[in-house]
């Protein structure tokens, strides 16, 4: 349980740098002309703005509960933090069906 909450610290921490550069470039995804009246599309766009934001918040959390030695809740929280990242490539893979 210790290594698997370490593991998950450490991956939420590298996320959120992942995140935030495809955060910066979601906006792109607006260019293709009408492209601003997909719902989904700006759903994606949306949840990439608060996807760093979620694993900074959430890794810190979590450090702050591995460090206590509850290592359930840390796994908890950071896992947490990976909602809105899945949620928008879900919101993105939406997208590809219309």
């Amino acid at each position: 349980m210790k290594i698997l909450a370490l593991l998950l610290c450490v991956a939420g921490a590298g996320m959120s740098l992942v995140s935030a550069f495809i955060a910066m470039f979601s906006p792109m995804a607006m260019d293709a002309p009408g492209s601003e009246k997909s719902t989904a599309l700006w759903a994606f766009v949306y949840l990439m703005f608060a996807s760093p934001v979620a694993f900074v918040i959430t890794d810190i959390v979590g450090w702050i509960q591995f460090g206590k030695g509850n290592y359930g809740a840390a796994i908890k929280w950071v896992l947490l933090g990976f909602v809105p990242f899945v949620a928008a490539f879900s919101a993105l893979l939406l997208v590809g069906k219309n």
